[in-house]
């Protein structure tokens, strides 16, 4: 799908972002209804448009992950007792149908999501 003729999407001040005065929009995939899923990794979050409407479905938060079990001290010993949170932070967006998108993680970590 194109988007032929661009209208400007406000998608500052939306719920679900980090930090919703600076949206910083960084993959866009459309799919065969018209619909647009953008990545926000700097706010973690996702932004689905009707692109019809040029208007905004929903925001939503890519959450976090909880890490148990890992070594994250970089000493040349391996232990594996640390635990910690991470944020998402999903660039790339890529939609499978209508119904699933699928978007990398910067961390280069898959996640699929149902709309």
């Amino acid at each position: 799908m194109s988007w032929s003729d661009p209208e400007i999407v406000n998608i500052t001040g939306l719920s679900g972002l980090t930090n919703p005065d600076a949206p910083h929009p960084a993959s866009i995939s459309i799919n065969e209804e018209n619909n647009a899923v953008v990545s926000l990794p700097k706010n973690n979050a996702f932004v689905m448009i009707d692109v019809e409407s040029a208007s905004v479905i929903e925001s939503v938060t890519q959450g976090s992950v909880d890490l148990a079990n890992v070594d994250l001290t970089d000493n040349g010993i391996i232990d594996q007792s640390d635990s910690k949170s991470f944020l998402r932070e999903a660039d790339g967006v890529a939609w499978i149908g209508t119904e699933y998108f699928a978007s990398a993680n910067k961390g280069g970590k898959m996640m699929i999501a149902q709309v």
